[in-house]
Order: structure tokens, then sequence, then C-alpha cells
């Protein structure tokens, strides 16, 4: 438990480095959830199928979508063979760069030592790999050449004080995960918020919750991992923000890689109750649309525009 409660403590520092405040921070919280929660439920009903961290695609361009001159890197405890197949397949967005953090497997929390991404974290030892599309292989690299790939921003934005209360709330959400899931999820955070969330200049990025490897068929898909309850108004659905959608449909045409909109359905906003995991593919989910709608705002600020479209529920399979 100590080790999980430090982990947790980390999290929430790094998080902490790369948000507006605290509606961002409760809105990147309540996302982990989902995420973390998926892949118990899919060990269970997908036995045959290896679930990887899809990483993240974002351009050194400032308010560019993520899937122009895009930089791919994803982190992991896992070796850089296991995600091949992924990387060759990503190659085809144009990525202008494609890199893998690999952090070793060290349990003891104590045993983390601080390192070069800022002394005001731990983590155990790492490596840096570049996937070269050439020879489609993993070379040695470094975090310098990874972040010479982005502009430095002019002015670093300071770490955001969080309410204890909100801290806490989460805290024995997060809890309930084990100790390996929250120490991979702080190692993506620690790579993305602390190298390019908070001190690079880039254009939006876009986080590829899983891709699930089905073994026996030996295909990949691409899996979108959201916590919702059905919106209020007119015919109850689930949406998801235009520009993702149009991200996902060119990830899907050039990679080659089908995509799966998963929906941990909760009861409400406030009380957040578990009900069902759903899902559907991107295509029937885009047949199915209905018009543009105001969503919510997620990472972004409180105001923001952000157009949503809606599939209604009936069009969501219900994962058994």
């Amino acid at each position: 438990m100590i080790n999980k409660e430090k982990i947790i403590s980390l999290l929430e520092q790094t998080v902490s480095t790369n948000i507006g405040g605290s509606f961002q921070y409760e809105s990147r919280f309540k996302g982990f959830i989902g995420e973390l929660d998926f892949p118990r439920f899919a060990s269970q009903v997908w036995p045959g199928v290896d679930l990887l961290p899809g990483g993240f695609l974002v351009s050194p361009i400032s308010d560019a979508r993520s899937t122009i001159n895009p930089i791919h890197f994803n982190i992991s405890t896992r070796e850089p063979s296991d995600f091949l197949e992924i990387y060759k397949r990503l190659a085809n967005l144009g990525c202008s760069a494609l890199f893998y953090f690999q952090f070793e497997v060290e349990k003891e929390v104590e045993n983390w030592t601080q390192n070069e991404f800022s002394s005001d974290f731990i983590s155990p030892p790492y490596k840096v790999y570049e996937y070269r599309k050439d020879s489609e292989c993993f070379e040695i690299s470094s975090k310098d050449t990874f972040c010479s790939l982005f502009e430095d921003k002019s002015k670093i934005p300071k770490s955001k004080k969080i309410p204890d209360e909100l801290k806490k709330r989460f805290r024995a959400k997060l809890v309930e995960f084990s100790q390996t899931s929250l120490a991979e999820l702080y190692f993506q955070r620690l790579v993305f918020d602390t190298l390019v969330g908070g001190p690079k200049v880039h254009g939006s990025p876009s986080d590829i919750d899983y891709v699930a490897h089905s073994k026996r068929r030996n295909g990949y898909v691409i899996l979108e991992v959201k916590e919702k309850d059905p919106s209020k108004g007119g015919r109850p659905g689930f949406g998801m923000d235009v520009p993702r959608i149009e991200d996902f449909i060119e990830m899907q045409s050039k990679t080659g890689m089908r995509v799966f909109y998963i929906v941990r359905e909760i009861t409400d906003q406030k009380s957040r109750k578990f009900l069902r995991w759903r899902s559907i593919k991107l295509d029937t989910f885009i047949s199915h649309l209905g018009g543009t709608i105001q969503g919510g705002t997620g990472m972004g600020p409180k105001n923001d525009k952000n157009p949503t479209k809606i599939c209604p529920v009936q069009h969501f399979d219900t994962i058994e």
C-alpha cells in the first residue's frame, strides 16, 4: 500500500505541471479511471488478446492537429519488440519521428531515484529508442534527441495547486488498481507532462488508449476508452469530439487498424456508479451520428467551444 500511495502522489504532482487548474485536473483523473479499469475487464472477456498501450501522437507545430507532421512516442515497461508491428503501421501516418521509452520493472518505489526529467520526480532506470522507418527496427537513442524535436516555450507554466479534497476523492478510487498499472500510468504522464506537455511548443495531442492484438487472428485494433453517462435531452447516446472523430478516421484509413469506441457506462456525473461496458466500431458509430452539439470541455478552458457528435445508445453493443 505504501508503494501505491507514493505512486499516486507522484502522479498527482506530474499531472499538476500540465493543466489549467482544478477543472482540468478532475477531467484528467476521471479519464484515468476508465483507462485503468478496462484491462482488468478485458482480461476476463478476451483472454486471448494482448492489450498494449497505444502511446501519443503530437505535432511540434503550435495548435496543429495531432495528425499534422506528428511525432509518435510510447511509454511502457514492455520490450520494444512487442511494438514493432504497431510502429510499422503508425509510421504510415506520416510521422516525422517515432520514439519508445522503456522503464525497468522495479516494484519497490524506495529504490527509484531522481532522474533527468526533473529533480522533483523519481523513477526506475529507463532507455529511449527511436524507430527507424527505413530498416523497420528500434535503435537506442536519448531523451535529448527526442526533446530536440520540439521548440521550448518562452514561459513554462507553474504547477497548479489542487484542493486536497479533490485529490482525496480520486486517491480513494486509484488505490483499487494494481501497483503495476499505476506505475505504467505514472511513467506515461512523467514523459508526456514533464518533457512535452509543460515545457514544449506543440499542437493538440492525441493519445491512443490501447492497441489490442489478437494472437489467434494476428490482427491489431485501436481502442478508445472513455467513462461516460448517456447524454441528456433527445435520444440518449454517447458522444465524441469532432476533431477526435476526424483523427480516428485518418488513423484507421492509413494504419489498417480498425478503431473501436469502448465506453465504461456510469449512472450520472455526480455518483458515477458503474453500470456496464459497451463497444461500437468506428464505422458504425459514424453511420449513426446525429447533429453537432457543444460537449464538455475536457482538458480545455472551461468556456471553450467543443463540437461533439452523439451516437444513440442502442447502436452500442454490451460487452459480456
